[in-house]
């Protein structure tokens, strides 16, 4: 199916949100583990944490579903040696995938994981590779 021009909506942000028990301990976590801003709260409903343009939401639940999002970083290394300095429960361990990225997961302690990598050479060429 092709859009035609105009007819697509124009994305602006997207703000993944996660399931937690506790909006504000979330929040201290994200900004001892990564040393994100706790930027706002509702109450005990919902928070946000972030670093420049990206902000992540923390949403209460009893039950929490977990998630898993994906953050890109200039450094994995780097990252990884603060996630593990900072008693991260790390499930994989940093490693270099064959689709280029360098990085590691981690799971917070509402089992969220984080995936963190950074690029390091190109998917193109490989032939599992397509680009659409």
């Amino acid at each position: 199916m092709s859009v035609q021009s105009g007819s697509a909506t124009t994305w602006r942000f997207v703000n993944p949100r996660l399931h937690v028990r506790h909006v504000r301990q979330a929040q201290e976590y994200y900004r001892e583990m990564f040393g994100l801003e706790i930027r706002w709260a509702w109450g005990e409903d919902i928070g946000g944490v972030g670093a420049d343009d990206l902000e992540l939401y923390l949403v209460r639940r009893d039950a929490p579903t977990p998630s898993e999002i994906a953050v890109f970083v200039d450094d994995a290394d780097a990252a990884y040696e603060r996630c593990r300095a900072a008693g991260a429960k790390i499930v994989t361990p940093i490693a270099t995938e064959r689709w280029g990225l360098r990085g590691f997961t981690i799971e917070d302690p509402d089992g969220n994981r984080i995936g963190i990598a950074h690029e390091v050479h190109s998917p193109a060429g490989h032939p599992e590779y397509t680009s659409f």
